[in-house]
């Protein structure tokens, strides 16, 4: 995600970046200070703080050209069973919250997003 809005603020164009924290990582902040970028707090997992990242985005009178979606998760890590194979040591077994929380930050999340966002794209 960094390395997008990089690019995109290096060709001029206006950049709202969204971020899970309480506080913007230090690397996008420079960039808020240097080029203009601006930030919304908005976790992917959680269907109410895309609702309010939304709508405060919309109060503020911003039209979106185009909405790029990059976060995400990895895993989860672990075996079927919790048994290493082929040299491997052991890990923990992975487990149906394991896979849902990855199925929803990866999948569910970018649906949630453009749904709540498209309202905002211009024609």
């Amino acid at each position: 995600g960094l390395e997008f809005v990089r690019q995109l603020l290096l060709r001029g164009c206006a950049v709202v970046g969204t971020h899970r924290q309480a506080h913007a990582p230090e690397p996008l902040q420079a960039l808020a200070v240097s080029q203009g970028l601006r930030f919304l707090q908005m976790d992917v997992a959680d269907p109410r703080s895309i609702q309010c990242a939304a709508k405060a985005l919309e109060a503020q009178g911003t039209a979106l050209t185009h909405i790029i979606h990059s976060a995400g998760i990895y895993g989860p890590q672990g075996t079927l069973d919790g048994r290493g194979r082929k040299g491997r040591a052991d890990a923990p077994a992975v487990t149906k919250d394991a896979m849902m929380t990855v199925f929803e930050v990866n999948a569910v999340g970018p649906l949630l997003v453009a749904q709540a966002f498209a309202p905002l794209l211009k024609p």
